[in-house]
């Protein structure tokens, strides 16, 4: 199976990224105990540099909020400095926050 692939889960279809292993986090993010970061954000995250801590800051005390990605996800920014910020784009599930990429805006 390649990653965008379906698989029926539940009755519900789940794309490949949703089923991969990741690592799930317990801390208070915007009303939820539990954040789930995706395999996908965790490589994003080693390959430019960012870390679970900033991450969690994103949401925690955004600099930006409702910047465009797709239907059901929402992007979130803050400022590392005057010209770098960090973008997470995320989604709510019931039970948790889960992170579905990281992204570094600027040099």
């Amino acid at each position: 199976m390649q990653n965008g692939d379906s698989h029926r889960d539940g009755g519900q279809e789940r794309p490949f990224w949703k089923r991969s292993p990741g690592r799930e986090v317990r801390c208070s993010v915007l009303g939820y105990e539990l954040v789930w970061f995706t395999r996908h954000a965790l490589d994003r995250m080693k390959q430019r540099g960012v870390t679970q801590a900033e991450v969690l800051a994103v949401l925690q005390e955004p600099d930006k909020k409702g910047l465009k990605t797709q239907p059901d996800r929402e992007r979130w920014r803050k400022n590392r400095s005057r010209k770098v910020a960090i973008d997470v784009v995320f989604e709510r599930w019931p039970d948790k926050i889960c992170i579905v990429t990281v992204i570094v805006i600027g040099p």
